[in-house]
């Protein structure tokens, strides 16, 4: 179990064997009980300047921005969370890719 406020490791990694995109950037937390687990993926359309930060090695820090908790629906007792990433990186971003499709070479 992890209590608010504490800090929680983080790290991007490519996922070249994803079915759907082989440019995939998974988002994983180590937790102390399983070890390396998946949180979710970067949206599509910051792939590219993702890729771009990690293949120079430019990401200084990967961290929880925020993260709510919703049911799934209405008469679900079942939690789904969300959770926003603040990324840093070396320099400045380029901007987000809108035009990006699925397994664009990049």
């Amino acid at each position: 179990m992890i209590v608010a406020g504490q800090n929680v490791e983080l790290k991007m990694e490519f996922e070249p064997t994803n079915e759907r995109d082989k440019n995939a950037i998974i988002v994983e937390t180590h937790l102390p009980s399983s070890g390396w687990t998946r949180v979710g993926y970067i949206p599509k359309e910051k792939v590219s300047k993702c890729t771009k930060a990690l293949r120079q090695n430019k990401i200084k820090t990967i961290k929880f921005k925020k993260i709510s908790s919703q049911y799934s629906d209405t008469y679900s007792p079942i939690r789904s969370y969300v959770g926003s990433l603040l990324v840093t990186k070396v320099g400045r971003w380029q901007a987000n890719d809108y035009n990006y499709r699925y397994n664009h070479k990049l």
